[in-house]
C-alpha cells in the first residue's frame, strides 16, 4: 500500500506499510539509503516538505525529519513529549509552527521542539486526528475520527464543529480551505464550511467514498 507521494530532491518519496521507498527521478532504480534503512518496517501515512525544505515523514514509530543535508531528526515517546508514537497527519502554520497529528492528540512543534500537545486532558472527546489544516485567521482546524472539527486557537481547544451543527458526520477525513470558507470530506458526504461557521451538506454530489479534494 502506498500512503502518499512527495518529490524531493528531484526523486520520488512513496510513504508505504512496510517504510519508505525512494526511487530516482531519472531512472525509477530504487534508492536505499540511511532513511530508508531508518523506517524500514515501518507504516508511514503522510509525507510533508516545510518552508525549510525539510522532508517531514508521518510513521507509526515517531515523526521523522529529514534535511537537504541528509540529518536526520525524530520525535518519539522515548526522546519528547509527543502524545503518541502514531503519527498520522502535518501541516505547516504561517508563522513557521508545525502541526502533527497522532492517535492520541495534536502536537505543536516550535524550534524544532515539541511546545505543546492536546489530549483528551484538553477536551479532545476523540484523539485519533485525520487532518490539520490552518484556518482563516491562523486558527488551527483539526478533523477528528468521530468526534467533528476542532478548532485550536493560541494552542487551546476554542470551538467543536460536529453532526449537531450541520456536519454529515463526525469523522473528518479532510478539511480543504476554498474561497469563502472549507470544503470538508466526511465520512459519508461532503460539506461546507461559511467563515460566519454555518454548514450546508452539497447533496447533489453523487459519492459518499471520498478520501480528498
Amino acid at each position: 500500500y502506498v500512503n502518499a507521494v512527495q518529490i524531493y530532491n528531484h526523486d520520488y518519496y512513496c510513504a508505504t506499510d512496510d517504510g519508505l521507498v525512494i526511487l530516482d527521478g531519472v531512472s525509477h532504480r530504487q534508492i536505499t539509503d540511511e532513511l530508508t534503512d531508518l523506517t524500514q518496517g515501518s507504516r508511514i501515512r503522510a509525507l510533508f516538505t516545510d518552508s525549510k525544505e525539510r522532508l517531514w515523514l508521518c510513521t507509526y514509530n515517531g515523526l521523522v525529519c529529514y534535511d537537504q543535508n541528509g540529518q536526520i531528526l525524530q520525535f518519539n515517546t522515548e526522546n519528547s513529549a509527543v502524545s503518541s508514537d502514531r503519527f498520522r497527519c502535518m501541516t505547516e502554520l504561517s508563522d513557521g509552527t508545525l502541526v502533527a497529528g497522532t492517535a492520541d492528540g495534536i502536537n505543536i512543534i516550535r524550534g524544532d521542539r515539541i511546545s505543546q500537545t492536546l489530549t483528551a486532558e484538553d477536551g479532545l472527546q476523540n484523539t485519533q486526528i485525520l487532518s490539520l489544516v490552518e484556518g482563516e485567521d491562523g486558527a488551527i482546524w483539526a478533523g477528528s475520527d468521530g468526534s467533528g472539527i476542532y478548532i485550536i486557537k493560541d494552542d487551546k481547544l476554542e470551538q467543536t464543529y460536529t453532526v449537531e451543527d450541520g456536519l454529515s458526520s463526525n469523522i473528518i477525513l479532510r478539511i480543504v480551505p476554498h474561497k469563502d470558507g472549507y470544503l470538508v470530506v466526511t465520512s459519508n458526504a461532503l460539506c461546507h464550511i461559511d467563515l460566519d461557521g454555518k454548514i450546508r451538506r452539497l447533496d447533489n454530489f453523487p459519492y459518499f467514498n471520498n478520501y480528498d479534494i
